[in-house]
């Protein structure tokens, strides 16, 4: 499995908190991290996941714009239209981004359990 920063459009605003990101980008892979800087300074959905094959986000659907997958998701009753792109290599969190905050240094980095447990 590969991680990538993934950025996806469509997300309705009940659902914008680390949470319900967290939800969103568990639909393709597993959530790594959720960019909120980017969230509360541009209004953009960054979610760092990881995904096993990149193949389902390199079909150019539409022919016009870059690659994306979509899904048809129900998220609190409502259903939503997802899309999401795969961020370019080059692409770096904006630096005030904080990676794994919830995490302490004595966090085991694969599980999040503490070292005495």
């Amino acid at each position: 499995m590969e991680p990538a920063w993934i950025h996806v459009d469509g997300v309705p605003h009940t659902v914008r908190h680390v949470h319900g990101l967290w939800a969103v980008g568990s639909l393709i892979g597993s959530t790594l991290d959720v960019d909120l800087v980017s969230l509360r300074s541009q209004g953009t959905v960054r979610i760092l996941i990881d995904i096993r094959d990149f193949s389902a986000l390199e079909n150019d659907a539409d022919g016009v714009n870059s690659p994306f997958l979509e899904v048809l998701a129900s998220l609190k009753l409502n259903g939503y239209r997802l899309r999401y792109r795969r961020e370019s290599p080059q692409y770096v969190p904006n630096p005030r981004f904080r990676p794994f905050f919830w995490k302490e240094a004595s966090d085991d980095s694969q599980y999040g359990l503490g070292e005495d447990r």
